[in-house]
């Protein structure tokens, strides 16, 4: 199949079943408890996109105020701290391995830079110009984050519509898309990444800002998760 756009995103935010997935000291996070039990939040025929696509688009699903706020918090993060290292981030496995600064970064917030943004020690441009994304902790070492991630509106289309029985938060980033920078993302799977045993991984990627075919957005292939 031909890969189909779907929106492109800055928030990532994988959730499992399980009580313990792969990768180091990744962070798991509970729901907040929803007040009642709500009827399904999606219609029977979104419920069986998904099954048989794999992806599934609900627009305008953050307030404008919403996308704000996740935005410029990260900036703020990215401004007081993103200067502790100049670990480039690669969708190369190999290069993954090999740096400890990003494996250990599970249950931390930690800074990615594009390539090519560096110059005898200093960046070229601001900081929030230069990142590829911040991770992989932010649910649990952020408040905004972690309220964010945990909210009932979310736990409720997981357990309701799509069925899973305990979901948690293992893993949260923000991901950027620069103008000028960044290096080529290669077709791939999360779950390589990050997996459990049976294999339970959602990833939710919410836009906060307008993502088209245009300005470079998420593409997919339906049917590639079966």
């Amino acid at each position: 199949s031909r890969p189909s756009p779907v929106p492109a995103t800055m928030l990532n935010t994988p959730l499992v079943t399980a009580t313990a997935a792969t990768g180091g000291g990744a962070a798991l996070a509970t729901f907040t408890a929803s007040p009642s039990s709500p009827s399904h939040a999606l219609s029977s025929a979104q419920r069986e996109a998904f099954a048989r696509d794999g992806v599934l688009v609900l627009p305008a699903f953050l307030t404008p105020e919403e996308c704000d706020a996740l935005r410029e918090r990260v900036i703020e993060l990215s401004r007081a701290h993103a200067t502790e290292s100049e670990t480039v981030f690669s969708t190369d496995e190999h290069q993954q391995l090999r740096d400890e600064y990003f494996l250990q970064s599970g249950d931390k917030i930690r800074f990615f830079y594009e390539e090519n943004v560096w110059e005898n020690g200093r960046l070229k441009m601001p900081i929030e110009l230069a990142l590829n994304k911040v991770g992989h902790g932010l649910h649990a070492k952020d408040d905004l984050y972690r309220e964010f991630c945990t909210q009932p509106r979310i736990r409720d289309i997981l357990h309701h519509d799509l069925g899973m029985s305990a979901p948690r938060v293992v893993q949260s980033m923000f991901i950027f898309k620069q103008p000028q920078v960044g290096g080529k993302v290669t077709p791939h799977q999360d779950s390589t990444f990050l997996h459990t045993t049976p294999n339970s991984t959602i990833g939710l990627w919410f836009a906060l800002e307008d993502a088209t075919v245009e300005n470079g957005c998420l593409y997919g292939v339906p049917g590639s998760h079966h």
